[in-house]
């Protein structure tokens, strides 16, 4: 645990906010407070796009992995359906590691942010179709 609080006052320092010990306690009070009220805090909101992803991600592999009985109109196989999917979950690995083009070594930067385009903009397409 202490390491864990340690952390956190660095990344506060780092994040150039100079709080002190009674401030920073009565944060993460109210951080509690609203994770129990209301399920999730103002930090949880700060990096919203980090909290969205994290959540769909492991649920979105599983989807791919479980055993699917039907796949969306226009699709004539289900290996279409994988593919788009694939593309998917691609763009959604792409953003959990902040963009980091070094982990996509035979793609360029632009190749990257296309295929990540592209995955997204699947992903809001099928999305009311992610269902079995």
């Amino acid at each position: 645990m202490t390491h864990n609080r340690n952390h956190r006052i660095d990344l506060d320092r780092r994040l150039g906010v100079r709080m002190t010990r009674a401030r920073l306690i009565k944060r993460r009070l109210r951080f509690a407070w609203q994770k129990v009220t209301r399920g999730f805090t103002d930090g949880d909101l700060w990096g919203l796009n980090s909290v969205l992803i994290d959540f769909i991600l492991p649920r979105f592999a599983a989807f791919r992995r479980m055993r699917r009985m039907s796949w969306p109109g226009g699709f004539d196989t289900p290996d279409e359906w994988e593919a788009v999917l694939e593309q998917i979950e691609w763009a959604l690995r792409f953003h959990k590691n902040d963009c980091d083009y070094s982990l996509y070594p035979t793609l360029t930067p632009e190749q990257c942010e296309d295929k990540a385009a592209e995955g997204m903009r699947l992903f809001g397409k099928y999305l009311p179709t992610l269902w079995d």
